[in-house]
Order: C-alpha cells, then structure tokens, then sequence
C-alpha cells in the first residue's frame, strides 16, 4: 500500500477518493489553500506565494494532482479565465520545483484534465491521439497536460486523466440539471444533439485508483463511461427516473449563451469520447448505462 498526497483533495473528486483508497489500504493526505473541516490530514499551500509544505512529502510516494479552479463556477471573465489557467499550471509548477530542489520518495503522478481538450467534435468518436482545440477549453487543457507532463523530466511516472461530465448527487454537473427538471423546467440544450461523455463519480475515483496502483498506466487516458449520449436523451432519461416532464421544446442556443455568456459551450458543445484505451490496460467499469449510474444516484 503507498502513502499518496491529494492536491485540490477537498473538491468533490478529491474527497471521494481519499475515502475510496483509504478503505482500500492507502495512506492519504490532502494539500489545499485552507485546512477546512476534511476528515483527512491536511496540509496548507499557497501556489500563487510559491508556499509548499515541505513536511507534506516526508513519507510521500504518490501525488494525486487535482488542484485548479472550478470550469463552470462562475462567468468566464479575463479575469477568470485566467484564474482557470493560473490555478493549474502554477499549483504543478510549484509541485515540480518542491520535487526537484529537495529530496523526496515521489516515484509517480497521477493528475486531471477534461475532455474539453477535444472541443466540439459532434457525431465524431475521439481518443487520446487527437490534438486539441484551438478554444479556450482546448489550449487551458493542452498548457494543464504540458505542466504535469513536465514531471517525467525527474525520472516520475506520469498518468493523466481527461475527466468528462462526472455524475455525483452531491456536487457537479448533475445537481443543477436535477433542479431544473424538479422545478418543472427540464428542457435539451441547444440542438439538444451534442454528446455528453459522462463518469459515474465511483467509476471515476476507481480509474485513478487503477492508475495509482499500476505502474503500467502512464500519459494521457479519457476517464468516461462506454457509452456518451446526446443531450436530449440524458435530460428526458433524468426526467423520467425523478418523475418529471420534459419541456418538448428546447433552450435555444443563443438563451444559453445570453445567461453563461462564453461559458455556454461548456453545455452546447460536445465530445463523443472513446474510453478504449484505459480499458485495454484492464480496467472494468461499473455504470456503462446512463440511467443505471443516475438510478444508482438519485433513487
């Protein structure tokens, strides 16, 4: 069993697998900007000051990095989207420097990205060779993915991976969606056509825990569910297990981007994206069906 360090740890992803592989043997401990209320050991830093606990790498042999601003938490400003930015390159930056200038038993790095990286690909199946767009999305995704790579350089094993819309009852994507369908106001996005690559949040802390424990799993691997649906059919599916109508008519396009402003795409576009590659290196997936993973959720 490793001792791992979880930076970003009291996120909604972070949290979930510090519990997942501390019942599974692990040693965890969390890096975040306050100490907060978490059930876990945490250690303080400050990206932005170059501050890193030093004490936090005394036994450490493996770094989940999840660190970085919320995509979707508020409008996309200059200001903000640099944030988004900033928040991920240098948090792995300040990691790299910690690594490099001390002694340390560090022998791998298991980080996130998103499957923005693909931008809006449509009916086109997308796997990890594609390059990425030429949006915000794509080149915050491709600077993020440079910054962990940069670790390979001290002789560490890196995994990387390209998370899609993850499903959990308490945070993410699907709480918002589930109000709206509760108050009566469940209608597609858009066209309501673009694909929507979702991961059950159990399957997801399972993938990074599949790529901590072997060593075989390194460079970048699509975290998403088998089978991506478009819009429509996930938000009519959602209304039929909560026992809500769906309105026939969808949200246009440009209603969309009048209330998020340039952060719409994150709903309007989509990515039908293979998860071909992490399960030829053998791992299994528990929810391959949409409705099964929000039964599974909301029921």
């Amino acid at each position: 069993m490793s001792t791992i360090l979880i930076t970003g740890g009291t996120g909604l992803i972070g949290h979930h697998l510090a519990k997942l592989l501390t019942g599974n043997g692990h040693q965890v401990a969390l890096v975040s900007r306050s100490s907060g209320h978490s059930e876990f050991k945490t250690y303080v830093w400050n990206p932005e000051k170059k501050v890193f606990p030093l004490e936090a790498l005394e036994d450490t042999e493996i770094i989940v990095h999840l660190a970085g601003a919320g995509i979707a938490d508020q409008r996309w400003s200059k200001s903000y989207k640099e944030k988004i930015l900033n928040s991920r390159t240098e948090s792995a930056q300040l990691l790299f420097d910690t690594l490099k200038n001390n002694k340390h038993k560090v022998h791998s790095v298991v980080a996130s990205s998103a499957i923005g990286y693909y931008g809006d690909s449509g009916d086109v199946w997308v796997d990890e060779t594609l390059p990425p767009a030429d949006d915000f999305l794509g080149n915050t995704c491709k600077a993020w993915e440079k910054s962990s790579l940069q670790f390979e350089s001290l002789g560490i094993r890196v995994a990387i991976m390209r998370i899609g819309i993850v499903l959990a009852k308490e945070s993410g994507a699907l709480p918002p969606m589930m109000k709206a369908v509760k108050l009566f106001a469940g209608a597609p996005f858009g066209d309501g056509k673009q694909y929507m690559s979702w991961i059950h949040i159990d399957d997801l802390c399972k993938q990074f825990q599949f790529a901590i424990e072997n060593t075989k799993v390194r460079g970048v691997y699509n975290a998403v569910a088998p089978s991506p649906v478009q819009n429509a059919f996930f938000t009519k599916t959602l209304g039929k297990i909560i026992h809500r109508p769906i309105w026939p008519m969808n949200v246009p396009a440009f209603v969309m981007r009048i209330i998020l402003g340039e952060k719409a795409v994150i709903v309007l576009n989509g990515q039908r994206v293979t998860n071909e590659k992490i399960r030829v290196e053998g791992f299994k997936y528990r929810f391959n069906d949409v409705r099964v993973a929000l039964e599974d959720l909301l029921l």
